[in-house]
């Protein structure tokens, strides 16, 4: 029956309590330097305290409930660790790794990730949000007119769709949202997924993300009932002259410019080598994200559909 007891001076199972020694972060830029900081966490320790400042308040309360983190035998575990763990997962470190290099167990390591995720999501100074002014907006044109061998200055952002794949989503699940998991099924790519839709800068940096809506979507129906098509259809929204440049798979508007359909030579096949020479760079930056991120935790991003979007 002991054994079966939690100790006083140890875990469950009567098991003694291993002794580990935290490091802060500065110790490991220290150790690693900064060459290879940026190799290990994919940033420079001064993006990274940056980071770190952007999510304190919002990681801080999503932690202070968790008493692992507030106290314990090894000392508290301050939360510039629990991010500097999950970005190094998300880097694709090992979790047994881990544990000696910060000097936590193996649940912290575990869970250091829900938790990061769940504070960048509720980050007000993370939220990706379409640029409302319209020198920002401006800004970007003239950023995408720089790539553009054409002197095309009217694009404020490429706008594009990708299916995030998940596993087969259960029938308890697709229940308390009443949509079947047939739903979820792209028959195009032969995977369950979610239409991600997104909208990127010339620098591959998203301005705008809509998940709302399952893998057999079409992307014209994605867009047509995400937030940013009706900040769209707002008057005095976009700056005068600026639009968006999407493929054929949406509807040419006065907010949207798509290639012509069925053009093989002219002018108009012209207007669409050129207009495609912008739009990848929303592909280029589905290619970093499914590179960095996405294979890691897709089944997370399927967690959240059915946490807060549903």
């Amino acid at each position: 029956m002991r054994n079966h007891k939690r100790s006083r001076k140890g875990g469950k199972h009567g098991r003694s309590v291993r002794v580990r020694t935290r490091k802060s972060m500065f110790r490991i830029h220290e150790e690693l330097g900064e060459g290879l900081f940026r190799r290990a966490f994919r940033m420079r320790f001064e993006t990274f305290l940056r980071l770190y400042s952007c999510i304190r308040q919002e990681l801080f309360e999503e932690l202070k409930h968790n008493c692992w983190c507030q106290r314990g035998p090894n000392g508290r575990v301050h939360p510039s660790i629990i991010l500097g763990i999950a970005i190094r997962m998300f880097a694709g470190a090992d979790p047994l790794d881990l544990i000696t290099s910060f000097g936590v167990s193996k649940t912290i390591v575990h869970d250091s990730v829900n938790h990061v995720i769940n504070a960048v999501c509720i980050s007000k100074s993370l939220k990706i949000t379409f640029p409302k002014e319209h020198q920002e907006q401006i800004r970007i044109a003239k950023e995408f007119q720089l790539i553009s061998d054409a002197n095309f200055g009217s694009c404020v952002g490429a706008v594009d769709g990708m299916l995030v794949w998940i596993t087969k989503p259960s029938e308890k699940e697709c229940s308390k949202i009443g949509v079947g998991s047939g739903k979820f099924y792209c028959g195009r790519k032969k995977k369950f997924g979610l239409n991600l839709q997104a909208t990127v800068t010339s620098t591959r940096k998203f301005i705008a993300l809509s998940i709302k809506y399952p893998g057999s979507s079409s992307d014209f129906m994605a867009f047509e009932n995400s937030d940013l098509r009706r900040e769209m259809e707002s008057s005095n929204f976009l700056s005068p002259g600026l639009c968006l440049f999407g493929d054929n798979a949406y509807v040419n508007t006065k907010y949207m410019a798509t290639p012509y359909p069925n053009v093989k030579q002219g002018s108009k096949d012209a207007y669409n080598f050129y207009h495609s020479q912008l739009r990848i760079c929303v592909e280029c930056a589905f290619g970093t994200l499914v590179f960095l991120i996405v294979s890691f935790y897709s089944r997370l991003l399927f967690n959240f559909y059915f946490r807060y979007v549903s």
